[in-house]
């Protein structure tokens, strides 16, 4: 599977219309899409664990993560229609993204360490 991965935080300038208008894009782009299989997005938030890698104010940035079957999914979500939208309006509300699309692997899974290039004896 192919995750794609957003960490982001809306412009100061951004209003609350212009994010409203984003989510509804974001929704609309997963349910219109067929190759999403599964889409989680969410605000950061500080439990109290401060990691130190996290680029935003712990309670100011966002991550949404679009999970797809391969790249054959990935192009067809980034080409669609439904996600020119989605990013005509994350481009002009989010400031300074961090994108990034991951090969993964069912860490659960029997062969995990052979599947992601790992020999176990």
């Amino acid at each position: 599977m192919i995750l794609h991965i957003v960490l982001y935080q809306p412009k100061p300038t951004a209003t609350l219309d212009e994010l409203l208008s984003l989510a509804k894009a974001i929704e609309r782009a997963c349910q219109e899409i067929p190759s999403v299989r599964q889409a989680r997005v969410g605000k950061a938030s500080d439990f109290g664990f401060r990691y130190k890698t996290w680029p935003y104010d712990q309670n100011m940035g966002f991550a949404a993560v679009f999970e797809v079957n391969d790249l054959v999914g990935l192009t067809e979500y980034l080409e669609h229609p439904a996600h020119k939208e989605l990013a005509d309006m994350f481009w002009k509300t989010c400031d300074n993204p961090i994108i990034v699309d991951v090969s993964a692997s069912d860490a659960k899974a029997a062969g995990f360490a052979e599947a992601i290039g790992h020999k176990t004896d």
